[in-house]
């Protein structure tokens, strides 16, 4: 859902971005807490870890998803005001 938002241009304070989120979390979310999660494991060592922890092991590397979580985190703090 956030992909293809994201992608199409949809800006994270807009209308459709509130739809997007809504649909994904529902309406019974601890937004607040949604978003300290992705603030708190957003960062770029984060994910590098994931990544190498993929190649340690010998599964695939996961697709970077750093962008959708990005637009996210925004729009839930674009929501809040």
């Amino acid at each position: 859902m956030v992909g293809p938002a994201r992608e199409a241009g949809v800006a994270p304070g807009s209308p459709q971005a509130a739809e997007v989120v809504d649909r994904l979390l529902g309406p019974s979310a601890d937004r607040e807490a949604v978003l300290e999660r992705l603030e708190a494991s957003s960062a770029p060592a984060m994910e590098r870890y994931w990544r190498l922890l993929a190649i340690v092991a010998g599964k695939p590397v996961p697709p970077s998803r750093s962008a959708d979580f990005a637009w996210l985190a925004e729009a839930l703090r674009q929501a809040r005001r």
